[in-house]
C-alpha cells in the first residue's frame, strides 16, 4: 500500500494546478485523446496501475463508445475517501452506454497534479459529495 504525503502549495502552484485541472475537463467533455496524450507522462502510471499507453486506449474506448450512442454525460464534482483522500475528484456517469461488466458506466476520477504535471489519475470507488464534507469542516 502507497504511502501519501500532502505538500503545502504556494499561490502560483495552485493556480497552475487549478488551470490543468480545467484543461483534464475539457479534455473529458471534448474527447480529446490528443490533449490526453501530451498531458500524461511515460514514467507513471495512472488508473490504478496502467501505462501511459492503455490509458489512452482506455479513455479511446470510452469516447468511441459514447460517439457511437447516444449518450447523456452527467458530471459532478465530490472527494475521493479511498485514493488520495480528501482530492477534489470528477464523477462521470454515462446514461445509456451499453457497456460491458469490464467498462463501468460510473467513473470517479481522481487526478493528481504536481509540479505543473498530471502525476496520477486513480479511479475511487468511495467518494463522497462535495456538501458532506462543507458541513463536517463547518461543524468541527
Amino acid at each position: 500500500m502507497r504511502n501519501y504525503i500532502a505538500r503545502r502549495v504556494n499561490d502560483i502552484g495552485k493556480y497552475e494546478n487549478t488551470k490543468l485541472g480545467k484543461s483534464f475537463l475539457k479534455a473529458i467533455l471534448t474527447k480529446d485523446i490528443i490533449a490526453f496524450e501530451n498531458m500524461l507522462l511515460e514514467e507513471n502510471s495512472y488508473f490504478n496501475g496502467l501505462c501511459k499507453w492503455k490509458s489512452l486506449e482506455l479513455l479511446k474506448t470510452y469516447f468511441e463508445k459514447c460517439n457511437e450512442q447516444f449518450i447523456e454525460i452527467e458530471f459532478d464534482q465530490c472527494t475521493s475517501l479511498d485514493y488520495y483522500p480528501g482530492c477534489l475528484a470528477f464523477k462521470i456517469i454515462f446514461r445509456y452506454l451499453d457497456t460491458a461488466e469490464d467498462m463501468p458506466n460510473r467513473l470517479v476520477l481522481v487526478p493528481i497534479f504536481e509540479d505543473r504535471l498530471l502525476v496520477d489519475i486513480a479511479i475511487s470507488k468511495k467518494y463522497a459529495p462535495m456538501f458532506v464534507l462543507d458541513r463536517l469542516m463547518e461543524n468541527n
